[in-house]
């Protein structure tokens, strides 16, 4: 399934209307790109979702390429890959993992998401979250699988606010923890409000 840009109105915290393009990277954005994954390196952070990180490919155009194919490696799902837009910049990204191998139901799930530090606590990780549910939910994706580090409760609130419930964790081979959550996916996007 192709990704249409979509332009979404929400209230921000301060009152105001937040207006964002969820939307596909093109070469016209490495700019906007540069300055977003700037702010990650200044705060010391891991990119999230790492696919999203250019220093991970050869050149900006060959990650536009990569993220926007439809062509998947061995070992690899199908996936689209967001970035959310505030005019011109970027505040976030997500990667939609169409379906699950058994690495990503320990650890990855469905979706990933990231906002940079200085648009967190807005909503938009909340936003990008109900747009990829939809969008899976269009591939026939009935429960929506989410991991994150169980110290991210920021990540965990997202989750819960969505409907996810806690399930199992996974335990990793270092002994670290993954907490994975569930989402039925069986909501109406009109319905939902940040």
């Amino acid at each position: 399934m192709k990704w249409q840009t979509k332009t979404i109105l929400a209230y921000s915290a301060e009152g105001g209307i937040l207006v964002l393009r969820l939307r596909q990277l093109s070469y016209a954005d490495k700019d906007a790109l540069t300055k977003y994954l700037q702010e990650w390196y200044v705060n010391g952070e891991p990119i999230v979702p790492s696919n999203t990180d250019m220093s991970r490919y050869e050149s900006f155009e060959s990650m536009v390429d990569r993220l926007n194919s439809t062509e998947v490696d061995e070992d690899w799902v199908p996936t689209t890959t967001l970035f959310c837009f505030e005019d011109e910049m970027i505040v976030g990204a997500v990667d939609i993992r169409h379906y699950l191998n058994q690495r990503l139901v320990n650890i990855g799930g469905h979706v990933g998401y990231g906002v940079c530090k200085s648009r967190r606590g807005q909503g938009i990780a909340s936003l990008m979250l109900q747009e990829a549910k939809a969008f899976l939910k269009e591939i026939g994706v009935d429960k929506v699988l989410m991991t994150t580090n169980p110290k991210n409760v920021a990540s965990q609130k997202v989750i819960k606010h969505s409907g996810g419930y806690e399930i199992e964790s996974y335990v990793k081979k270092n002994g670290n923890l993954v907490s994975r959550f569930e989402i039925p996916n069986d909501w109406r996007l009109d319905e939902w409000r940040i």
